[in-house]
């Protein structure tokens, strides 16, 4: 016989990922002319160094598109819930 699984519906949400051991916020910067990206650092510092570097290359190259990722997870309802939820 095969192994058994019981499922059931629970209330989750998705939530900016807080904890201390979470990847952190990542940023970027693209040129809307050419699509070539600055490195993704933690902080907006080397984006806003490259972007001028950038320019200076490509002088008709004027607009930027920032991109920013923020780590996210699924919270439970409840912590009922967040311990029968088995993968």
């Amino acid at each position: 016989m095969g192994a058994t699984r019981t499922f059931r519906f629970t209330n989750v949400r998705m939530a900016v990922d807080a904890e201390p051991d979470s990847e952190g916020m990542l940023y970027a910067l693209e040129c809307c002319v050419c699509g070539k990206r600055s490195p993704l650092a933690e902080s907006p510092g080397p984006a806003e160094e490259w972007a001028p570097r950038h320019f200076a290359a490509n002088p008709e190259h004027h607009t930027y598109r920032a991109l920013e990722s923020t780590p996210m997870k699924i919270t439970f309802e409840s912590a009922a819930d967040q311990l029968q939820a088995v993968p």
